[in-house]
């Protein structure tokens, strides 16, 4: 009897760690957001197209939320490879953004800042990693270079991020991924809204517990 235990225990065990193991991200196919020649050819229409958003953004999230960051390759500024984990242990918040998108530079400079500042319990930017979709193209390296000091007087952990990294951690536009001390993603926000209301709401549901 005290033998079977021990092999029940034993086998829960296992079972217990390749389930950990196997929790992180599942990468989505970003190519179903966007309509195949076929569809483009029947004229898809814009309820069509929101119906496929709406899959897509579903999908994501169950991809997403509760599952582990992977361990991904980043770059610091000086172009640096380093692994994204070393770097989590006190991060809340995951936030990504294009520099070539000017509604993503407005929240990240301007919106998340503004919106953090006004909850009760602000995430500290010691808490926040960014992360900057780096794309191999002079017009990044212009906006890169035009907005960089601007964003570390906001942001203190600034890394690249690849596209293929990205894709990985189902990353694009605007991202914010909410994390829990184990690394397991709790919420997702995307984008902005017309006003900084939005992002307080968001802020407030994912920091009251703090």
């Amino acid at each position: 009897m005290k033998k079977t235990s021990i092999i029940i225990l034993a086998t829960l065990f296992i079972l217990s760690a390749c389930k950990d193991k196997n929790n992180y991200i599942v990468p989505v196919d970003f190519s179903l957001l966007l309509p195949d020649s076929t569809e483009i050819s029947d004229a898809l229409t814009q309820d069509q197209q929101q119906i496929r958003t709406k899959r897509f953004i579903w999908s994501l999230r169950e991809n997403t939320i509760n599952h582990k960051i992977p361990d991904v390759t980043v770059f610091d500024l000086n172009g640096t490879p380093q692994r994204l984990s070393k770097y989590l242990s006190n991060t809340t918040l995951i936030i990504s953004s294009s520099l070539t998108c000017a509604w993503d530079l407005e929240g990240l400079l301007n919106d998340f800042p503004k919106a953090n500042k006004q909850i009760k319990n602000p995430i500290n930017d010691k808490e926040i990693i960014l992360l900057i979709q780096r794309e191999d193209n002079d017009y990044f390296k212009e906006k890169f270079d035009e907005y960089i000091q601007e964003i570390k007087a906001k942001y203190a952990n600034i890394f690249l991020i690849d596209s293929l990294m990205s894709l990985r951690l189902n990353l694009f536009g605007f991202s914010r991924y909410y994390l829990s001390k184990e690394h397991v993603v709790k919420a997702i926000g995307f984008g902005t809204a017309l006003n900084i209301g939005y992002l307080k709401d968001e802020l407030w549901r994912n920091t009251i517990a703090n």
